[in-house]
């Protein structure tokens, strides 16, 4: 019998099959669509995968707001 998944596993295998071997094709700052105050947010970071996801950091699940996205490079982006 298989086990239950949790959500956390979900999301984990849900992140590591859509995201391995994806190719950023195109960097964006007007993503539509958003649903953010322009006057608040005008420059919205979107990442364009080659098989037409777009990436857009969030500060929480809900989409508040864009959120932070963070690299190994240097410091953390407020995007």
């Amino acid at each position: 019998m298989k086990k239950a998944m949790c959500l956390m596993d979900e999301r984990k295998e849900f992140a590591i099959k859509n995201l391995t071997n994806k190719l950023i094709t195109k960097v964006t700052f007007k993503p539509q669509p958003h649903y953010w105050d322009k006057k608040e947010f005008p420059d919205v970071l979107a990442l364009h995968l080659h098989d037409g996801q777009v990436l857009i950091p969030s500060i929480d699940e809900e989409g508040n707001a864009p959120g932070v996205l963070f690299t190994n490079i240097k410091w953390g982006m407020y995007i």
